[in-house]
This record gives structure tokens, C-alpha cells and sequence, in this order.
């Protein structure tokens, strides 16, 4: 069964389970809420979680043994590492981690499921990524539907522009890199809709029953805001 097919996932899962099984057995991991745990997996991207080098070459040999018995290539070029740091330990040195007997690179910020994670724990790149996404599919919509119905547009804009994912993780960024996607948001907005410079787009977000983007942002300032104990 070729990639995309629609039994693929189910299959991989179910070859891959006894590697998970592996894994948890271990004991060896990060703790959260007093459970261990040193991997996620999602289709075919695996993410191993480790407390120490000591731990992250454990669990990759485990993973090394587990392709070696079932015709299993871990690909060394796309495998990257980061290391979450607090503060004071900034400073700290890092051993190299090989995998297959090759040096792995460790990377300071890495796409994982489309979002990007950050080493410092910020989320200002990953921001920017959305920002991005705003105007090209904006820029899109624009070119192609500026001269339909508003009732066709509204139906466009809630489809491409009502969901922001990943959003709901954003806690710690600088407002004027968060403002960016408002402002993004407002003026692909005004450029569908033809509002001009100027005018308020508020009575013609209620006028289209569109939520503006500061509704989105509302909830994610007060969940999950930083400064919030």
C-alpha cells in the first residue's frame, strides 16, 4: 500500500505498535503529572522525549534494534535534535546523539505536525508561520473571488480564516509579533470585502456575521497567557 492510501495510517500504526509497547515498558522519560513519557507518534513522524543524553541514546538504540528486526530505515538526514534549556542552565554542554553511528544536528526551532516548536519555548516563530499562511491564502481568495457576492465571500473567508491552528498553544511571545496576525487578519479582510482604509471594520463584521480576530485572540490571551498562575 503506497503513501496516501487509505488504509495506510491504520497499517503503520499497527506495525509500529510494538515499538511504542517497547518504549512505554522502558520507564525511561520525561514525567508529567507523575507519567512517563518518551515518545509521540503521529502518522509516520515519531518524536522521542528524553530527560538526558544518557536517556535519548537508550531509547534511540531501542528504537536502532527495533528497525534492525522488522526491515525499519530511520532516515539520519531528516532526524533532527533539540535541547530545552532553562536559564541557568543556558550555558550547559550538550553531548553529540548518534543514530545508525551518525552524528545527528541539533536544530534551535523545527516544523513538527505544522507547527513550529521552538527551543526557548517561544512561540513568536510559529506566529510568523501563520502570518505567512494569512496572506497567501488571502492573497488567493482575493485574486480569484473579489468580485462574488458578499454572501459568497463570507462563506470563503469563515472557511479559510476562522480556524487558526496551532493558536490555542501560543503562550509566550512579544504582543506586537501577535499583533501581526490581527492586522493580517483585518486586511486581507478589508481587501475582500472592498472596506477602505479608514473605516471601521466592525459593523461589517457584523453585517457578514464574521467574528474579527480579536475574539480568537481574547481567549488566547486569558488561557493562555504567560504571567497567568
Amino acid at each position: 500500500m503506497g503513501q496516501g492510501g487509505i488504509i495506510s495510517p491504520v497499517l503503520f500504526n499497527s506495525y509500529m505498535d510494538d515499538l511504542s509497547v517497547c518504549l512505554n515498558n522502558c520507564k525511561i522519560g520525561c514525567s508529567m503529572n507523575d507519567v512517563i513519557s518518551n515518545h509521540i507518534m503521529y502518522a509516520d513522524d515519531t518524536c522521542i522525549i528524553a530527560p538526558s543524553p544518557s536517556a535519548v541514546h537508550t531509547l534511540l538504540g531501542m528504537c536502532v534494534n527495533f528497525a534492525q528486526s522488522n526491515f525499519v530505515k530511520f532516515n539520519e538526514s531528516e532526524t533532527k535534535c533539540m535541547c530545552f534549556k532553562p536559564k541557568k542552565l543556558s550555558s550547559l554542554y550538550v553531548p553529540g546523539i548518534m543514530l545508525n553511528n551518525e552524528p545527528l544536528s541539533f536544530v534551535s526551532s523545527n516544523k513538527y505536525l505544522g507547527m513550529i516548536v521552538h527551543a526557548k519555548l517561544v512561540d513568536e516563530e510559529d506566529i510568523m508561520r501563520h502570518v505567512t499562511r494569512l496572506y497567501a491564502r488571502g492573497n488567493m481568495l482575493i485574486s480569484r473571488f473579489r468580485k462574488c457576492s458578499d454572501q459568497v465571500k463570507t462563506k470563503l473567508f469563515k472557511s479559510f480564516f476562522k480556524n487558526a491552528y496551532g493558536s490555542h498553544l501560543w503562550c509566550r511571545y512579544r504582543q506586537s509579533i501577535y499583533k501581526k496576525s490581527v492586522v493580517a487578519y483585518n486586511n486581507i479582510y478589508r481587501k475582500l470585502f472592498g472596506v477602505r482604509r479608514g473605516v471601521s471594520t466592525s459593523a461589517s463584521y457584523v453585517n457578514n456575521n464574521i467574528e474579527p480576530f480579536g475574539v480568537y485572540s481574547v481567549l488566547v490571551l486569558v488561557y493562555m497567557s504567560p504571567t497567568t498562575v
